[in-house]
């Protein structure tokens, strides 16, 4: 039994990933953190996953939408959800391809709970599991050369990432965050809908606000990832690069947006020549069609 700090709702978002949503909830219900009230927002799946959990798991809430809310879209849906069900003080929010370590959620709530200053934490993240090397230690941002990116991807875990810190941002595929803080956020903008550099947007809100996110590591996830779930990888890429324009017309100072647009115009440059020569007009097309709609979107 471990000190109780408050109720969290753990919030569980599944779009046609039936096996991998089964894993994840039974990982769940493993922690070893009191008191949580676990969430599956079923986000118009069509594979039978509604059916599938709620066999397996009858005491669970399962909710569903009829239609695909997005990644965003969804977890709004599940919040809403938790605040007219609960009374908790905390957020979980996991994607359906992760697995949790039994410690992850009392780690990340008493991190929370010692730091003031914090309003969101994140997790060690390792690639699938089982696996000791490094998915994300956190995200690392900076508008002026365009670079966002999950730092320590792709390394062996040899002790490197085991310093409890402060990062720009964090993956949406599982942290933590205070229930008054995504309240004072009005939750998650659904204009990055489906999917694509939501996370980085409520972070740096939250950062706006005063809240930082701690990077905690012995609260230890596995993540998967991929795009599968997400439809077809060129339309995944399409809302990348659409979203990215969002971010950061949001976020961007304009020096940032100055900077940051002359070194994407450097970069696609390049990768316009490179697909060229490889025949990849597909990709290239997809990518210009996102990169159109960034800029005609308002």
């Amino acid at each position: 039994m471990t000190e109780t700090f408050g109720l969290v709702a753990v919030i569980i978002l599944n779009h046609n990933k039936k096996e991998e949503t089964l894993q994840c909830i039974r990982s769940v219900l493993t922690l070893d953190y009191t008191p949580f009230r676990v969430i599956i927002v079923d986000n118009g799946s069509t594979d039978g996953s509604y059916e599938a959990i709620s066999t397996e798991f009858p005491g669970l809430a399962v909710i569903r939408s009829d239609e695909n809310r997005g990644a965003p879209g969804g977890r709004n849906f599940g919040h809403a959800y938790a605040t007219k069900h609960f009374n908790h003080q905390f957020l979980l929010f996991l994607d359906n391809d992760t697995v949790v370590e039994k410690h992850m959620l009392k780690c990340l709530v008493e991190a929370l709970m010692v730091d003031q200053e914090a309003g969101i934490a994140c997790p060690k993240a390792y690639q699938r599991f089982p696996s000791t090397k490094i998915m994300s230690a956190g995200l690392y941002v900076n508008l002026y050369t365009a670079s966002i990116y999950d730092i320590g991807s792709g390394k062996i875990d040899e002790g490197q990432f085991d310093k409890r810190r402060y990062v720009p941002a964090c993956g949406a595929f599982g942290f933590l965050i205070k229930q008054d803080v995504l309240d004072r956020l009005g939750g998650w903008d659904e204009k990055f809908n489906p999917y694509a550099w939501e996370d980085v947007d409520l972070c740096l809100r939250a950062r706006k606000m005063g809240y930082k996110t701690v990077y905690v590591p012995n609260a230890l996830i596995y993540h998967a990832g991929g795009k599968v779930g997400r439809g077809a990888i060129l339309t995944y890429e399409k809302y990348k690069i659409r979203h990215f324009f969002l971010l950061l017309q949001k976020h961007a100072n304009w020096a940032q947006y100055v900077s940051c647009l002359l070194g994407i115009s450097l970069k696609g440059i390049f990768q316009v020549g490179k697909m060229v020569l490889q025949g990849d007009l597909v990709s290239l097309i997809t990518k210009m069609r996102g990169c159109f709609q960034a800029v005609v979107r308002r």
